[in-house]
């Protein structure tokens, strides 16, 4: 997905998104535990699982540990 073109920006970049179950297989590629997800700006507590929709998620994760 290129940004809109606007006068005065020259940017060339390439945003790329991800879905959740791909970001959940490189958080554990990387070593890391899926917590939990948040659907765009929505951070009440208890979380509220991300819609399908959702343009963009929060993504929360932790280090995991020799234990874990």
């Amino acid at each position: 997905m290129r940004p809109k073109e606007e006068p005065g920006y020259h940017a060339n970049e390439v945003i790329r998104c991800y879905t959740l179950p791909e970001m959940r297989a490189m958080l554990s590629k990387a070593g890391l535990r899926y917590l939990a997800s948040y659907s765009n700006d929505d951070l009440t507590v208890p979380p509220k699982p991300p819609a399908p929709e959702a343009v963009r998620n929060i993504v929360v994760a932790e280090r995991l540990t020799e234990e874990q």
